[in-house]
Parts: C-alpha cells; structure tokens; sequence
C-alpha cells in the first residue's frame, strides 16, 4: 500500500472510530452505550494493526532497497 493510500485509509478508519464513540458519549441506552465503546475499540486495534503493517512494509522495503544497492 502507498503511503497516501495508508494515509486516506487511517483518515476513513479515524472518522468511522471518532463517529462511534460521538455516538456512544451522546448514548441514553447502557447497553447500546457498551456496544458502541466495544465497536470503536475494535476500530481501534484495527487502525493500529493496519498503521503497523504499513510501517513494517516501509521499513521492509527500505532494508530490501539497501540490500540491493550493496
């Protein structure tokens, strides 16, 4: 994935995590309440592993490319 890609997807992922707990603050209903916090944890560590694979990719490719040049 290109960096902008990486960018505009995290951008997609933050807006749909900050959307869910928005809701979830403005909640009357416990339960739905609960849910909505179990859901943006999810967005959370969803956002963190893509972020984490790109950046595993990069370094990747960074090594691979001075691997090459040697």
């Amino acid at each position: 994935m290109t960096i902008p890609n990486c960018i505009k997807n995290s951008r997609e992922q933050l807006k749909f995590l900050k959307s869910l707990v928005e809701e979830a603050e403005c909640c009357q209903n416990p339960d739905h309440m609960a849910d909505l916090y179990r859901m943006a944890n999810n967005a959370t560590t969803t956002l963190s592993k893509s972020l984490e694979t790109h950046l595993k990719d990069q370094r990747n490719k960074i090594i691979n490319k001075s691997k090459t040049a040697a």
